[in-house]
């Protein structure tokens, strides 16, 4: 169960979108994601009231969540930091 507030929206989007797209996942705590099949392998999400904090290995960066979340807008940061590579999205169906 979410019970942070402010991490509930963003981690049922995203929880939503790994059902559609095959990304299998596990949370780990009430704000935080880890990816453990599919393009999203490795990639942990800890979200905190304003940003999310983005772990990839050794990699960590921040997404800013102050204004609107969807997917979307993360799967373009991902790419835009080079952890994700738009060929890789090709082959995956994704929703907002």
């Amino acid at each position: 169960m979410i019970i942070a507030l402010h991490a509930y929206r963003p981690i049922k989007q995203l929880c939503r979108y790994c059902r559609i797209s095959n990304n299998g996942f596990r949370l780990l705590d009430e704000e935080t994601v880890a990816f453990i099949s599919g393009i999203f392998r490795g990639i942990t999400f800890e979200f905190h009231r304003d940003y999310c904090d983005v772990k990839i290995g050794h990699m960590h960066t921040s997404l800013d969540l102050a204004g609107d979340f969807s997917t979307d807008a993360l799967i373009v940061f991902l790419t835009k930091h080079n952890v994700l590579r738009a060929g890789e999205l090709d082959n995956q169906a994704y929703m907002a």
